[in-house]
C-alpha cells in the first residue's frame, strides 16, 4: 500500500494544508513504518520535506480534474487522504481483508452525519482505499462534463458519491466497499 494525498497551491490560502500535511506524515511514519507517501501535485507547487515520492501533472487544468487525473495513472493498492487526516492506527489490513475496486468511508458516526453536506455528499472522499485505475479515469471523463466551478471543487466527490451509490443499479462492474467513518475517518 502507498498513501497519495494532493496538494497544489493556489495562494497563501492553500499553504495551509501543506502544513496540515506535516502532522499527517509523522503519523504514517509512527504507526506504519515503511508505507511510502507520495505527495500528487502540479509542476509549481511546494513539497513537503520527507515524502517518498512527488507525481507532477503539469498544464492548465482544473483542480478537481488534476486530482482525478493522478488518481488514474497510479497502479496498485493506494490510499488516497487528505492533507488533515491523522493516523492512529495501522489501516494496511484493509487491502489484506476486503475485495474491492473501491473503498470508501461512510460519514456514519462522524461529525457531519446527519448533515446536508452528508445527505448530498455520503462517502469522505477524505479517505479512499483504491487499486481500480479506470475508475478514476470514469470519474474524470464525468467531472469534465460538469460546469467550471464543480471541476475545480468538489465535482469530484459528487461524481464519485453518484457512481458509489448507483454502482449496481446502473451495472457499473465497480466492487465498492463501503467502510464505518466512525472507524477510518
Amino acid at each position: 500500500m502507498r498513501i497519495g494525498y494532493f496538494y497544489q497551491d493556489n495562494g497563501p490560502h492553500t499553504h495551509v494544508h501543506l502544513e496540515l500535511a506535516k502532522p499527517m506524515l509523522e503519523s504514517v511514519r509512527k504507526v506504519m513504518p515503511g508505507v511510502e507517501v507520495h505527495q500528487l501535485t502540479d509542476r509549481k507547487s511546494g513539497v513537503l520535506f520527507g515524502v517518498d515520492g512527488v507525481h507532477r501533472i503539469g498544464g492548465q487544468m482544473p483542480m478537481a480534474v488534476r486530482r482525478m487525473s493522478h488518481h488514474a495513472k497510479l497502479e496498485g493498492d493506494w490510499l488516497f487522504i487528505d492533507t488533515d487526516i491523522v493516523f492512529l492506527k495501522d489501516v494496511r489490513h484493509v487491502f489484506d481483508d476486503q475485495l474491492f475496486d473501491l473503498a470508501l468511508t461512510d460519514r456514519i458516526g462522524t461529525s457531519m452525519e446527519g448533515s446536508a453536506y452528508a445527505r448530498a455528499q455520503p462517502y469522505n472522499m477524505g479517505v479512499t482505499f483504491s487499486r481500480c485505475r479506470k475508475f478514476w479515469k470514469d470519474v474524470r471523463n464525468l467531472l469534465k462534463t460538469l460546469p467550471p466551478k464543480y471541476q475545480e471543487w468538489e465535482g469530484d466527490q459528487r461524481v464519485v458519491c453518484e457512481m458509489a451509490a448507483n454502482n449496481e443499479k446502473l451495472d457499473l462492474g465497480y466492487k465498492i466497499g463501503i467502510l464505518p467513518g466512525r472507524i477510518y475517518n
